[in-house]
């Protein structure tokens, strides 16, 4: 929770995919119905999702939940992710997610940019040490 009736997205790189909790998701129906905007949707899964590593040990997801997001500057998104019944974990954006959308994450300046298509240029200054990273599946 972000505060002041606001509800945000944990940014995860550690996280394969999006996820999110019932918890959480209550809280932003709430939001949305007091704006009058559209209530989520459920999907069921095909198959139960096992999660590991967030709340209390080992869980299952058995829908997927798609919410409508208000987003600074009048932006709107849709976040749609599988939800964890009985938990309050926040909601998490995950690495496909991030990839999917181009995402530079400016830790120091505490921003996330969505880069789009086309070319970007990052200009580093001098003293830069870059390290390339790796991506492991488990």
């Amino acid at each position: 929770s972000l505060g002041e009736g606001r509800e945000g997205l944990l940014v995860d790189i550690g996280a394969h995919d999006n996820l999110m909790s019932d918890g959480w998701l209550n809280r932003v129906r709430a939001l949305l119905s007091q704006k009058g905007l559209p209530d989520a949707t459920f999907t069921p899964l095909k198959q139960p999702l096992g999660v590991e590593g967030v709340g209390a040990g080992a869980q299952s997801a058995h829908q997927c939940a798609s919410v409508q997001l208000a987003l600074q500057g009048g932006l709107c998104a849709t976040f749609t992710a599988p939800m964890l019944a009985s938990s309050d974990i926040p909601a998490l954006l995950g690495l496909k997610s991030l990839e999917d959308k181009r995402a530079i994450i400016d830790v120091p300046g505490r921003v996330l940019h969505l880069a789009g298509p086309g070319d970007y240029k990052v200009v580093l200054p001098p003293g830069r040490q870059s390290f390339d990273l790796s991506l492991i599946h488990l």
